[in-house]
């Protein structure tokens, strides 16, 4: 494999990270706020009823209460017990750590004038900046990985279709 082949290669691979883990940072993120927004409405929804059911206690509407703020509670629990928000704000910052590596080999392919000896030095601090966000990023769901690959996949048959059109 060539240097070029190599930094192809690796342009590839970060544009995939890049990609999965903005996606499932915005995943995280709106199903934190669905989440918040069922505890919320569930919560006032309860809370209302409880109100309402002080003058007329009815069996059916004490189970409604119950059925109610339960849901509401296992709602919170999972919300905090999931750490959708935390989740979201890993994958951002591992999103944002490999943006900054693409844009580094994309720096690297454009200068078509790079020595060897820097080339070498930029490469090796290119895999060890990379091998650090492989470990620092957190765990990232194969679904929002293929769906990244395939979409990078798609863009770079088109951009060989419109070189080799021309």
């Amino acid at each position: 494999m060539t240097t070029k082949e190599l930094l192809d290669y690796w342009q590839v691979g970060t544009r995939i990270f890049h990609m999965a883990h903005h996606r499932a940072s915005a995943y995280y993120a709106r199903m934190h706020k669905a989440v918040g927004m069922a505890v919320v409405i569930l919560t006032t929804a309860a809370g209302t009823t409880i109100i309402s059911q002080l003058e007329a206690a009815s069996t059916s509407g004490q189970i409604a209460v119950g059925l109610l703020s339960l849901a509401a509670t296992v709602l919170a629990a999972l919300q905090t017990f999931l750490n959708l928000e935390g989740r979201a704000e890993q994958h951002r910052a591992a999103a944002l750590r490999y943006g900054m590596l693409r844009r580094r080999i994309e720096l690297v392919l454009a200068d078509a004038e790079i020595e060897a000896t820097r080339l070498a030095a930029l490469m090796e601090d290119f895999r060890t900046d990379w091998d650090l966000a492989d470990k620092e990023a957190p765990i990232l769901p194969q679904r929002f990985y293929e769906k990244a690959k395939a979409i990078v996949a798609r863009s770079l048959e088109e951009a060989r279709r419109r070189r080799d059109k021309h």
